[in-house]
């Protein structure tokens, strides 16, 4: 690790205090208002089926996530091959939209966020975001849920 390296991770740890730390999640920032759109945000969490960093994305009030997004949470990881496979139509139908063809989901899409819905209920919007490694410009598609129905499809640059 270079000097710049340190220095970065000194201001970070100086500036970034985490407003919660759950136990299931780690340290999460707020962003609460006391609307329908109160949220709180994990930067990376080691998601443990694919030992991977993902960004993580809670709609919860003031006092955070509850036992209802832990368990959303926890269903997720037993499902997440099928909620893959469920999401995979509508982000490879965008793509081939944007680049004319059509790659293989697993080739060119890499799990990078979870988005929990409100009380953790699937009824809820809730969502699944793929850094598109085929994509020269690695845009990252998000897949916006509402029960098991993947209902739009948004790409961020």
């Amino acid at each position: 690790m270079g000097i710049f390296d340190n220095i970065a991770r000194l201001i970070r740890e100086r500036l970034f205090k985490p407003d919660m730390v759950h136990p299931v999640f780690g340290e999460l920032m707020s962003d609460v208002a006391g609307d329908d759109h109160d949220m709180w945000q994990a930067d990376s969490i080691v998601f443990a089926p694919l030992d991977l960093e993902i960004g993580l994305t809670i709609y919860a009030g003031e006092n955070g996530p509850n036992e209802a997004h832990v368990e959303f949470y926890r269903e997720f990881e037993r499902r997440y091959e099928d909620e893959f496979a469920r999401v995979a139509p509508a982000l490879l139908q965008t793509f081939e939209e944007w680049f004319g063809e059509q790659p293989e989901f697993g080739e060119a899409f890499r799990f990078a966020a979870l988005i929990i819905p409100r009380n953790g209920d699937r009824q809820n919007e809730w969502g699944l975001s793929f850094e598109c490694i085929a994509d020269p410009d690695q845009h990252l598609y998000t897949a916006t849920l509402k029960g098991e129905s993947a209902i739009h499809v948004s790409v961020d640059g």
